[in-house]
């Protein structure tokens, strides 16, 4: 009987283990793959700014639906090349929509992750607007320090899929209406 279950139980223990490690790597798989998906708006704003800042032009969104492999360096470096188009654009923040969001921001009640990530969103999209408005940069003095810059790199990602996420909702609207033209 031993030579009979013996090699039934090995069997069976070899699969919850498997089982066991497969899945925490699915989900931190699954974790990667949404961050990567998550940044394409703020990556498409960013580029859309500078074609320079990418290594490569944006794939089109149905292969990007594809994209199973290397999800780690993929995401890591939209991440970078987004916040290269931040610091891109910087000279065409306008400081009256950075003060005007965060009022916003604290009146709708956002804890500080999502405040940050609220004003760095309307933040950008001003300067995108203003540089293709054709004004010209603000003197380095001038320029407006938007929050985030400094995040932990564990924290980093997190706070620009905040800010993807964030670039179309209705406060973003609101704070850059309420700033009107820069």
């Amino acid at each position: 009987m031993s030579t009979a279950a013996g090699p039934a139980f090995a069997a069976v223990g070899a699969l919850l283990i498997t089982a066991g490690f497969a899945g925490p790597a699915g989900a931190n798989w699954a974790r990667r793959r949404r961050d990567y998906r998550a940044l394409r708006p703020l990556w498409d704003l960013v580029y859309r700014a500078d074609r320079r800042l990418a290594l490569e032009a944006p794939p089109a969104r149905w292969t990007e639906r594809l994209a199973l492999r290397d999800l780690e360096w993929r995401t890591t470096r939209r991440g970078l090349e987004i916040r290269d188009g931040q610091l891109t654009l910087r000279p065409w923040v306008d400081p009256a929509v950075v003060a005007g969001s965060a009022r916003i921001a604290e009146r709708a009640g956002l804890d500080d992750p999502e405040r940050a990530a609220l004003v760095v969103a309307a933040a950008l999209r001003s300067a995108v607007a203003a540089l293709d408005a054709g004004r010209p940069p603000r003197p380095r003095e001038e320029q407006a320090v938007l929050p985030g810059l400094d995040a932990d790199p564990a924290e980093e990602r997190a706070h620009l899929v905040r800010v993807s996420r964030g670039l179309d909702g209705p406060l973003i609207a609101e704070a850059l209406a309420a700033a009107g033209p820069a």
